[in-house]
């Protein structure tokens, strides 16, 4: 579950989740209401048994993490994955 900063109640779910070598942190994508989907906001996500049991800090980030060495068409006319 993920919660906002200090709040009691959940405000999303992770949808998915992984560690990142390239970028030496957990990365994990989640569902989440447009009030908290800002980047740089700052969020804690409940990671269960053997993780962490509690919560854990978490920030939302922009994407790409990093660039790609052969990006697409898409991401070289407008420096992002996705027009939004």
């Amino acid at each position: 579950m993920v919660y906002a900063e200090n709040g009691s109640e959940p405000v999303g779910y992770v949808t998915s989740a992984f560690y990142s070598p390239n970028q030496g942190c957990n990365i994990g994508y989640a569902m989440l209401p447009n009030l908290f989907s800002m980047i740089g906001t700052k969020l804690e996500v409940h990671l269960p048994e053997p993780y962490a049991n509690g919560r854990v800090p978490a920030e939302v980030a922009q994407t790409p993490f990093k660039v790609s060495e052969n990006p697409g068409t898409g991401y070289t006319q407008t420096g992002r994955k996705l027009e939004t």
